[in-house]
């Protein structure tokens, strides 16, 4: 069974994704991406409310985070860094690790 056919609903980009949500989840790589993901056409910040949350589990460098985060406060958004650390093995184990930081 599809999702669609499980109840969920097709949108055609993030932007209409996000809309009317609190929140936004990414885990992108590099920071190029996540960029785009956020402020690119059509994408996160055109169709997200005042106020929405998005928690970033990329790893990527502080620079960019801090940029990003700056730059969607700009837009009206929040911004909670929340990288994951321990890639696959740990996901496997449930040992992974999670660092927060922002808002």
């Amino acid at each position: 069974m599809s999702l669609v056919e499980g109840g969920e609903h097709l949108v055609g980009s993030a932007a209409e994704a996000c809309a009317g949500g609190d929140a936004v989840i990414l885990s992108l790589n590099p920071a190029d991406i996540v960029r785009c993901a956020v402020f690119g056409p059509d994408e996160i910040a055109s169709g997200a409310n005042t106020g929405t949350l998005i928690i970033d589990m990329s790893s990527i460098d502080p620079v960019s985070t801090r940029a990003l985060s700056e730059d969607a406060a700009k837009a009206g958004l929040r911004w909670l860094d929340c990288p994951l650390s321990g890639g696959v093995p740990r996901v496997a184990t449930g040992d992974l690790a999670l660092f927060a930081g922002g808002l």
